[in-house]
């Protein structure tokens, strides 16, 4: 594995313990669609990570596929959790029609009309686009990304909120940065380079850090749960991808998709053995911000009522 696959990896770790921290925070509209663009993140990364490592050539167009859909996807995604995040009741169209526009987009990139060639020279990424790519991205980008940091803008101006105020501006903060480093996607030398999880993940960790903090969360209660969850994580993703490539190297003949379907279904598997670590709430780890005393009311009497 090389220096270039560990960038997507560390940020692919990381979001599995972001999710995980903002799993203990209230549940709120913003945090449903948080979580679900922590999750696109993830997949974006880990499928960067194998195009980068490279471990099995064969498949380098799918696992292409893979992340074009999830970078694209991640255009809505962030604009619909800014959307949930400003409480914005308006312009729901426009959320209909962004996640409309990744079916087609979807369909086209994974019949070859998207990128028509892939390939990994000293770990970094070279391919061959059609027009497509731009043409899909460039609006959904400019459009949704322009609309979430006007909606970012107006919500700070608009609130007098001193707490809301601050977690706007952390949000502005993340978005700014996470644009910094998506730009040099649009460059053909430098989208090789895999500089944009570090932005994007930036980004997920100023909002996560708005979401605990401002939230009132019991933050230590927090951050302890997340090392212990990023020890398991770490762990687990070793032997995950220890398996996968072992099974890769046994059944050298599957095709792409036949691979996708094995990485999904080992990664659900590990899910699944991944429950019986998880902490219950009576354990020590109470969030200490969510007790209450337990108050009993006893009955009056007939004479203390007179």
């Amino acid at each position: 594995m090389n220096f270039y696959a560990t960038i997507p990896l560390i940020s692919c770790i990381a979001y599995v313990v972001l999710i995980v921290i903002t799993l203990q925070s209230p549940w709120t509209r913003a945090r449903y669609s948080f979580l679900l663009y922590l999750g696109v993140a993830m997949i974006w990364s880990f499928s960067s990570f194998m195009l980068h490592a490279n471990f099995f050539p064969q498949h380098l167009l799918q696992w292409h596929t893979v992340l074009m859909i999830a970078l694209f996807s991640t255009w809505i995604v962030y604009y619909h959790f800014i959307r949930s995040f400003t409480n914005q009741k308006s312009m729901r169209v426009m959320l209909l029609v962004g996640y409309g526009a990744i079916v087609p987009f979807a369909v086209l990139t994974a019949l070859g009309y998207v990128v028509e060639g892939t390939y990994v020279a000293d770990g970094l990424l070279y391919y061959k686009a059609t027009s497509l790519l731009y043409l899909f991205n460039v609006p959904a980008g400019t459009i949704f990304f322009g609309l979430a940091a006007l909606m970012l803008v107006r919500h700070y101006r608009s609130t007098s909120d001193y707490v809301e105020r601050n977690r706007t501006v952390y949000l502005l903060t993340g978005f700014s940065i996470m644009i910094l480093f998506l730009s040099p996607n649009f460059s053909s030398s430098l989208s090789r380079y895999p500089i944009d999880h570090f932005g994007n993940f930036v980004n997920a960790c100023f909002i996560t850090y708005a979401i605990v903090k401002y939230q009132l969360l019991d933050i230590r209660v927090v951050m302890r749960k997340g090392l212990v969850y990023s020890v398991l994580t770490v762990g687990l993703t070793a032997a995950y991808l220890l398996l996968l490539f072992s099974l890769y190297q046994y059944f050298h003949t599957w095709t792409g998709y036949t691979a996708l379907g094995a990485a999904a279904g080992l990664a659900l598997l590990f899910a699944i053995l991944f429950q019986p670590f998880r902490m219950p709430p009576s354990d020590g780890w109470t969030d200490s911000s969510t007790e209450r005393p337990m108050i009993i009311a006893k009955p009056c009497s007939p004479s203390a009522s007179a």
